[in-house]
């Protein structure tokens, strides 16, 4: 046995007309076996068919959308000059700090770029043309890794090398220990005097 269209037909007035707070797979079932006039419990061997199909009444599916990948995020064009983004780039590699862009706002992008790479120049990195390389930038931070790892970042100027000298301390000679006089003889009024 199965449900046949009339009983689909059946089963969407008995959910259209129901209360969905109350109303139970149950409830359908014996309502529509009522309608029919059938014995109860007549369509239980359709309980799973019936209850896929009311389920699907009382919830629809929604039509599948085609699920794109999710798009990647555009970076915004950067509005300032390809010279002066290498150069920063160069700074950030190198950990130049910020003390290598200040004073830089108020100049144009040639005074900028210009200004960038003569300061970079003049910490010791190298810069073939008017805006770093990406090689030009790899040389440049293997060389501050090179030199933080030769002195780990420390000014060796300041180590003092040689022994130790200890300062030549005489010590004193322990006083000796006192000597009681006369303690048979002290009163205890009196006060004792100890040499």
């Amino acid at each position: 046995m199965e449900l046949t269209a009339e009983h689909k037909k059946k089963i969407k007035k008995i959910v259209a007309k129901a209360d969905k707070q109350t109303m139970t797979v149950k409830t359908v079932r014996r309502t529509l076996e009522k309608s029919l006039g059938l014995e109860k419990d007549a369509l239980k061997p359709l309980k799973e068919e019936l209850t896929a199909y009311v389920t699907l009444l009382i919830d629809p599916p929604t039509p599948a959308k085609e699920k794109k990948p999710p798009a990647k995020k555009a970076k915004p064009e950067s509005t300032e000059d390809a010279r002066i983004v290498q150069l920063k780039k160069m700074g950030q590699a190198v950990r130049a700090g910020p003390t290598l862009f200040k004073g830089l706002k108020d100049l144009d992008a040639d005074a900028k770029a210009a200004e960038l790479k003569e300061r970079l120049v003049a910490k010791g990195y190298e810069i073939s043309g008017e805006a770093p390389t990406a090689k030009e930038i790899k040389a440049a931070k293997r060389q501050r890794d090179q030199m933080e790892e030769d002195d780990n970042g420390m000014d060796l100027s300041n180590i003092i090398t040689g022994k130790r000298r200890r300062a030549d301390v005489t010590y004193a000679a322990a006083p000796a220990p006192l000597e009681e006089n006369n303690v048979d003889g002290v009163d205890e009024d009196s006060e004792a005097e100890f040499v």
